[in-house]
């Protein structure tokens, strides 16, 4: 088992392991998994157990339990569904992180009105937009491909939703106006 670290780019969802990441998230992961995230996405890093000189055998601690010395945690013991850390789980993720480097929009409207946010109803600051069935962070895309996926949909609380994560997020101004275009054609 590896400890890695998200040090780049934005949030991302990480299927095999059903986990969200912004930066300086950290999580011990197997080496098939660390190696993905580190050498083929390239925005985690390896990190070792010890930090700033900590002595402390992490080994000993507790599933979940944090180092008194330092900020490692002890990983939680793996969930009953194997199937989350199987290889089909990892070649998904491979898959669709290919997509999103070729830069797959809708190429209809009927694809765009696929496009809705996951999550309770009632919670609304924990729902992410997802984009043709994947969570869908706006700071992973160029503001041309924001401007493809806003236009191919008529969806108001989507585009709210890629709003709020783009101004939390990188805070691109023609990115925004874009939005807001869309918003505005909407409303009339």
């Amino acid at each position: 088992m590896r400890a890695v670290e998200k040090v780049r780019g934005g949030r991302v969802y990480i299927r095999p392991i059903d986990q969200r990441f912004s930066i300086g998230d950290r999580v011990t992961v197997d080496e098939e998994l660390a190696a993905y995230l580190c050498e083929e996405r390239g925005d985690f890093e390896r990190v070792d157990g010890e930090r700033d000189g900590c002595t402390v055998d992490h080994d000993t601690l507790e599933d979940g339990e944090q180092c008194s010395r330092c900020d490692f945690v002890a990983p939680l013991p793996e969930p009953d569904n194997t199937d989350q850390n199987s290889m089909e789980a990892l070649e998904a993720q491979l898959a669709a992180d290919a997509d999103d480097k070729s830069g797959a929009s809708a190429d209809s409207e009927d694809d765009a009105s696929d496009e809705s946010a996951s999550g309770d109803e009632d919670s609304d600051d924990e729902r992410v937009p997802t984009y043709e069935g994947e969570d869908y962070d706006p700071g992973e895309h160029t503001v041309s491909e924001i401007q493809k996926h806003v236009e191919s949909t008529k969806d108001r609380r989507w585009l709210e939703l890629v709003r709020d994560a783009e101004e939390e997020g990188q805070d691109r101004t023609t990115a925004l106006d874009a939005i807001d275009a869309r918003l505005n054609e909407l409303e009339g």
